[in-house]
């Protein structure tokens, strides 16, 4: 870590307790009072050089009076920081580095310690140890960032915040300058042992530090680094390992456990991934991980009365659609957010199911939906219509290998297995065909009509002959549309 020490004298104050006080003869006849500390300092080294304590200590000052208090109370890095100013104004030594710089340059700005009143004053020390010292560093520009947070409103006047984002956002970009010591290794040639190489340290160097970051501080930086142009999947990446790592309930392998609090902190996540996601077509794994976490979140969520639902799709809708390999979970908390939220219209839950792709639905998925009330009708009528083109590719499955039995190696027991199958699936269609029959209603034209188009669909493969065990043929005919009795 990078310092820098001003001043020379030493000893110059001691502390007691709460107190600071001068070690020297004159009595002191300035108190600051800062949070719960004292500081009993002398008029002219303060008035000297800092505009603002000049004109608060003259304006408190009497004549009949021996000592004046000043109370301050919104001073940036608090008692610390004045801790290091009155040293300076003492020319008592101090040291600056990446921890305090920060905000000492902004109470230094807060106390308008400018060249007006001496040349080398605690701006031009401070500003000159951030630029040439503190910003050239990763390491230091990180640790100087993260101090912005507690002085974050004066950091930003003073483009402190910007300056170091840019200078982590550029380093980022251009790799890490220093090798990285543990990725050297020991090369042993005829008894004579040297070091290798040292290797250069992956794209995702820079992850972990900038983890440590709080999350708006966090999300300038990957703006920032796409306006620099870094690869979208170095940088999904990155928001994917700071889901992980800045809260354990966020990271798909912890026991973590998911709180309502954390709605705000994900949504943010998931927001910011999906703004850079949508340029990459390379992080279906990674992206998949990202949407597991959100769906289960949902699940989670659903059963909040209060969630709105505008704000339930909002974050479902987030997580392209290539990224869930299977729509079940997101369908269970569809299922859950309908289930507590009985008031819907039936158009706000068509709206809400256009977020299920059913044909990523699995089997048992696919059944549940079939009997699911709570669904919209359309909905259901959809399922099933995808459920019989799976039937029908079954089916069709099945008359393939009675044409050609020799697709088999094990003969008989293949065959036998398929055979059951196919039973199964006759057995799947008679269910279908009570479950719409629960759904029609006489006036309800466009489920019948859509059972018309099952039957001739399903029709053209089904009645095909289907192998049994005696080597006769059997069929599944078609059923009749149903009438709501």
């Amino acid at each position: 870590m990078a310092s820098m020490v001003v001043g020379s004298k030493v000893g110059v104050f001691h502390l007691h307790g709460n107190t600071w006080k001068c070690r020297t003869e004159l009595e002191s006849d300035v108190v600051i009072e800062i949070q719960d500390f004292s500081f009993f300092l002398h008029k002219f080294p303060l008035i000297n050089t800092s505009w603002l304590l000049e004109k608060l200590i003259t304006k408190s000052h009497s004549d009949d009076e021996t000592i004046c208090t000043v109370t301050l109370t919104d001073i940036p890095g608090g008692s610390k920081s004045f801790e290091l100013i009155a040293k300076f104004c003492y020319g008592e030594k101090i040291e600056l580095n990446a921890s305090n710089v920060v905000p000492l340059r902004c109470a230094a700005e807060y106390f308008r310690m400018t060249e007006d009143y001496i040349k080398g004053n605690l701006i031009s020390q401070t500003e000159n140890f951030l630029t040439t010292k503190i910003l050239t560093n990763w390491d230091d520009s990180v640790k100087a960032l993260t101090t912005c947070e507690s002085v974050l409103n004066y950091a930003e006047e003073l483009d402190i915040v910007s300056r170091c984002i840019e200078s982590l956002a550029t380093k980022a970009i251009s790799g890490k300058p220093t090798y990285d010591p543990s990725l050297v290794g020991e090369v042993s040639w005829n008894g004579i042992t040297c070091t290798d190489t040292p290797k250069l340290i992956g794209s995702d160097w820079w992850y972990e530090d900038v983890s440590a970051l709080s999350l708006s501080l966090f999300k300038r930086i990957i703006r920032v680094l796409d306006s620099k142009g870094m690869n979208p999947e170095n940088l999904a990446n990155a928001v994917i390992y700071y889901a992980s790592t800045y809260n354990p309930g966020l990271n798909p392998d912890s026991t973590g456990i998911w709180s309502v609090d954390q709605r705000v902190l994900l949504e943010e996540i998931v927001g910011e991934e999906g703004s850079s996601v949508k340029t990459s077509s390379a992080l279906s794994s990674k992206i998949a991980t990202i949407a597991k976490l959100v769906d289960g979140y949902l699940v989670e969520i659903a059963a909040d009365a209060n969630l709105k639902l505008h704000k339930f799709q909002l974050l479902a809708s987030v997580i392209p659609s290539y990224a869930r390999p299977f729509d079940d979970v997101i369908y269970h908390a569809i299922d859950v957010y309908l289930e507590f939220h009985s008031w819907l219209t039936e158009a706000e839950k068509e709206q809400l199911c256009h977020l299920i792709n059913i044909q990523k639905l699995s089997v048992d998925a696919r059944k549940h939906a079939a009997q699911n009330k709570k669904l919209p009708l359309r909905v259901v009528v959809n399922v099933l219509f995808v459920e019989q083109l799976h039937l029908k590719a079954s089916f069709s499955e099945c008359a393939l290998v009675n044409g050609h039995g020799d697709l088999f190696e094990n003969g008989t027991a293949n065959e036998n297995d398929l055979r059951k199958r196919c039973l199964e699936l006759q057995k799947e269609y008679l269910t279908m065909k009570k479950q719409i029959s629960t759904l029609a209603k006489p006036k309800n034209k466009d489920v019948a009509k859509k059972w018309g188009f099952f039957n001739k669909l399903f029709e053209t493969t089904a009645m095909k002959t289907l192998p049994t065990q005696n080597g006769k043929t059997s069929a599944v005919k078609a059923l009749p549309a149903p009438n709501g009795n």
